[in-house]
């Protein structure tokens, strides 16, 4: 019966993980969509920077593998 329980608080967890998953992105979007509309960051820009960084974290994340 425990493994039962522990089952059923796992999934309760990786639920609440999945809500805030959802809320951080979407405040994320939010954000980039306001400097957008407001003409201080333009989405080519931020594409850029995005690929920019993402291809800098790639040795770390080679090495953590």
């Amino acid at each position: 019966m425990g493994t039962d329980l522990a089952t059923v608080m796992l999934g309760a967890e990786i639920a609440d993980l999945k809500d805030i998953d959802y809320r951080n992105t979407l405040a994320i979007c939010t954000l980039i969509e306001l400097l957008c509309d407001r003409g201080l960051i333009c989405r080519e820009d931020f594409a850029a920077k995005a690929r920019a960084l993402d291809l800098a974290a790639e040795p770390a994340d080679q090495a953590r593998s």
